[in-house]
This record gives C-alpha cells, sequence and structure tokens, in this order.
C-alpha cells in the first residue's frame, strides 16, 4: 500500500512538473525578434512600489515609499529615468512635520506646468506634495481638518491655474476639492453627488467633459458631466466590476473587470473587459480566454495602456504553484494576445506600470513586495524578452548564499557559491539594518549574533554597487 502511494504520489509530481514547464513553454510566444535595447534599472533603495507616470518629456518618474528608521519614519522617493535606463535624479521628502510619519501615496501626476503632484495622507490626514521638474520641493501641505482616515488621491489636472482631487476614505463626503498652484482649496464642489453612493474614480476625457464611476450596492454608475459639474451629459449603470478603464482615441471606453480568487476552481476566474461608446452604451463584452487560455491563474492587471497597433498592454502578477510572478500581455486591435509574458526565475513578483517605447518595446515598474523588497524600471523587446546581459541583480539566484546553523545562536556562517566583493546586512522584520560587514573577494564569513535579540531577520547580499545579489531569512535563538 505505502508503496503504490510513493509510485502514485511521484507520477503526481512529475505531472506537475511537467505541466509547470510546458505552461511556461506556451508562454514564449515570439516573433522574429527586433534589434531593440533592452535594459534594467534598480531603485537605490528597498521599499514599496506606488506608481510610474510618462513624463512629459517621454522619460519616466517612478514612485515609491520608504523607510528611514523602521516602520517609525518614512520617506517619499521619485526616481527620474531616461530612455536608456539612466537615473537622472533620485530624491527623498521627508515628513511634514520633522522627519518621521507615516505615508501613503495614491496618485501622482505631472500637471500642465511641469511640476509634478504627489497625492495620499501622511499620519491619517489628507497630504500633498508639489515638486518642480527637476525634483525640487516646491511645498508640502498637510490637511488638518478633515476627519482621520481620509486621503487625497485621483488628480484631474484641470488647467494652469487649478487642479481637482478626490478624497477617498470611509467617512469622506465624496465631494470633488479644487486647488490653486500653492495648494490652498479654493473650493469643496458639491455640485455632483451620488445619492446613495460613492465615487470611485474620476477621469477629464476631454476638454470639457468629465467622467465619473460611483456604485450604489453591487451597481456600478457611470456619469458625463461637463467641467461646470452643473449638466449631467450621460448616465448608465451596469452590473460589472472595473478594475480599470481608458478612453480609447475613437472616444469609446474600454474596463477591464476586476477577476475574483476561486477558492473552489484554485485559481482566478477572470471576467475580461466590457467595452463602451462615448455616450456610455455597452457595445461589445471581451471574454477573458480571447487574450489568456493558459489556465485562469493571471491576477487582475495593475495597469492597462494603449499599443500602437489599436490594441492594448496589460501588466500585473501572476500566481503559480505558490509563487508570484509579474506578467505582460499584448493585444492587437481585436483583443486577440500576440504577446504573453511571465518573468520567471527573477526577483520581482509584481508589474505595476507598463507603456510602450517608440521602438515597440516597453518599460515596467516593476517590484517585490516581500523582501528583499526592491524596485526596478525595466526595458523589455516588443516580445516582452531582455538582451541584456547586466542583469545578476535582477535574476533570481545569480550568486546562491547558503546560513548555517540556521536557525543560530551567538553566530551564523554565510557562504557564497562565488567569491564576492559588497556587504553582507542582517535586518529586522521592520526593515531597520542591524548588522553590516563588508566583504572583499570572499566566498564565506561569519557574523556574530550574540547581542542580538531572538527572532526573525533577513540576511542580504550586496555587491560594491549596492545591488542586491542574493537575500535568507535568519532565525536566531
Amino acid at each position: 500500500m505505502t508503496s503504490k502511494f510513493f509510485k502514485f504520489e511521484e507520477k503526481r509530481i512529475m505531472r506537475k512538473l511537467f505541466n509547470f514547464l510546458l505552461f511556461i513553454t506556451l508562454l514564449q510566444i515570439t516573433a522574429t525578434s527586433f534589434a531593440q535595447n533592452t535594459w534594467i534599472t534598480m531603485l537605490p533603495d528597498t521599499g514599496t512600489a506606488i506608481k510610474m507616470i510618462r513624463t512629459n518629456d517621454g522619460k519616466y518618474l517612478a514612485v515609491s515609499t520608504i523607510f528611514a528608521n523602521g516602520l517609525a519614519s518614512q520617506k517619499v522617493a521619485l526616481c527620474k529615468v531616461n530612455n536608456n535606463g539612466q537615473i537622472e535624479w533620485y530624491k527623498k521628502y521627508g515628513a511634514v512635520m520633522g522627519d518621521t510619519g507615516s505615508f501613503s501615496i495614491y496618485d501622482v501626476a505631472q500637471l500642465s506646468n511641469g511640476n509634478y503632484l504627489i497625492a495620499g495622507e501622511y499620519d491619517w490626514y489628507p497630504f500633498l506634495l508639489m515638486i518642480n521638474n527637476n525634483g525640487d520641493s516646491l511645498w508640502s501641505r498637510r490637511y488638518l481638518n478633515y476627519s482621520i482616515d481620509t486621503k487625497y488621491g485621483n488628480i484631474i489636472d484641470f488647467n494652469l491655474n487649478e487642479f481637482w482631487l478626490l478624497p477617498i476614505g470611509p467617512s469622506v463626503n465624496h465631494l470633488i476639492h479644487k486647488f490653486n498652484m500653492v495648494g490652498d482649496i479654493i473650493k469643496i464642489d458639491s455640485s455632483f453627488i451620488l445619492p446613495n453612493g460613492v465615487i470611485g474614480k474620476i477621469l477629464k476625457t476631454a476638454q470639457d467633459t468629465l467622467t465619473f464611476i460611483g456604485w450604489t450596492y453591487n451597481k456600478k454608475h457611470f456619469y458625463n458631466y461637463d467641467t461646470s459639474l452643473t449638466t449631467m451629459l450621460q448616465h448608465t449603470q451596469y452590473y460589472i466590476n472595473p478594475q480599470l478603464i481608458i478612453k480609447l482615441p475613437d472616444g469609446r471606453y474600454m474596463i477591464h473587470e476586476d477577476t475574483n480568487y476561486d477558492p473552489q476552481l484554485g485559481y482566478y476566474n477572470g471576467k475580461g473587459m466590457v467595452c463602451l461608446s462615448s455616450n456610455l452604451d455597452s457595445l461589445f463584452k471581451v471574454e477573458f480566454t480571447q487574450y489568456y487560455n493558459y489556465g485562469a491563474i493571471m491576477g487582475p492587471p495593475f495597469d492597462m495602456q494603449l499599443h500602437s497597433h489599436n490594441g492594448l498592454v496589460l501588466c500585473g502578477t501572476m500566481n503559480w504553484v505558490d509563487t508570484y510572478y509579474p506578467y505582460l500581455i499584448v493585444m492587437d486591435s481585436t483583443y486577440h494576445s500576440t504577446v504573453i509574458k511571465m518573468f520567471s526565475g527573477v526577483i520581482p513578483d509584481k508589474a505595476i506600470n507598463v507603456f510602450e517605447e517608440p521602438d515597440s518595446g516597453f518599460v515596467m515598474f516593476q517590484c517585490r513586495y516581500t523582501y528583499p523588497r526592491r524596485m526596478y524600471v525595466v526595458k523589455v523587446n516588443s516580445q516582452g524578452n531582455l538582451t541584456t546581459s547586466s542583469n545578476n541583480y535582477y535574476i533570481a539566484g545569480g550568486i546562491k548564499m547558503i546560513l548555517f546553523p540556521n536557525p543560530a545562536g551567538n553566530e551564523f556562517k554565510a557562504k557564497f557559491t562565488a567569491e564576492v566583493s559588497g556587504s553582507i546586512e542582517l535586518y529586522d522584520l521592520t526593515g531597520k539594518l542591524i548588522r553590516q560587514q563588508q566583504l572583499e573577494q570572499t566566498g564565506e564569513i561569519t557574523v556574530c549574533t550574540e547581542d542580538i535579540p531572538q527572532g526573525i531577520y533577513i540576511v542580504v547580499l550586496m555587491n560594491n554597487q549596492k545591488q542586491l545579489i542574493s537575500s535568507e531569512q535568519l532565525v536566531i535563538r
């Protein structure tokens, strides 16, 4: 009986491995590769990736929050990256009231005057930060006259003298807040209120038109209003759950519905996309399996952008065998996939934003939400492939590190599969650096831990360029 069980279990594992390898092979949908440059740029600090936008000069601004001294202090970090992957500037911004506090960023936009606006909350109150095109702070404001747990988000670049925001949070009234360019509130507009519901998103879809998405119970409401907020142009409601929405060049709206994890099926149940006319009438639905038919393991996309061939580009995270991977999906004008790429064997586990480059390649903001919490701006070619060889700090397992004993007592040894120069760093689970030792062309090092409290720690191996090589968990008893 036992022998039969082990034979069955061996066959099951081999079948699972075969299906995984087949899945990876199928994902490499390739055509003729173009001679496009690819690159990987790792942001200098660890933290939480928020959003990347394309700037007015065609470059990229990546926004994150980073820990300064453990969880007690955070900073907002902005990184300007050019089209060759070079960092033009990287700047950090502390809290308004001193240098400690907790930030949550909900939106970032470049305004018509070229400045960058960061919106969110700081220590449970609405917060705004205005940065010029060189990364210098112009002003920051914390708005204390609002209920706790109110946040600012959904930036509307209204004109050269005015921007609008939508407060978000469980206890806010969802009225539009209008500001001048130095952060003064000039009006809280109550012209538009969704009865018995809340507003979730606002789009400025034309020079004189705003599109609102709100919901009451399980219905989603779509409104088109003029910019005076006094004239409703169109209104409709649907039983859909929008995750992302963009406006197409011909005036239609493409909505990607949210995907739900089905515990019975054991994977994400994708709901596909819905197209609405400029008058908000339903035109057609794009089934999920039309652009992704390799098994429903794709999580909801984090970003959706237009493709130069009148198609769409999606990015997000996939869950396969309890491991998360970034993904890229490119669709043609009929919304059939031409590229499906899962970035397996890399350090990041999510792709947050994606933009198409003039050479038909794609630039993505990728990150890892668990340790080592590294963030990357990555340029791939039109098929989603990397041709650069300088990616040892991006590929997981370039140089492996073995810790022993683990659990450790008064000390532990770290052994590397190749000699390395750089540093070995020990962090606690709040992100605080506990110990750091330099390495000089060595394959092994001993680290003293007798004065470190018992607990779980993260050991990180860095090279001299402060690029992550490897990381492992360590238990000290």
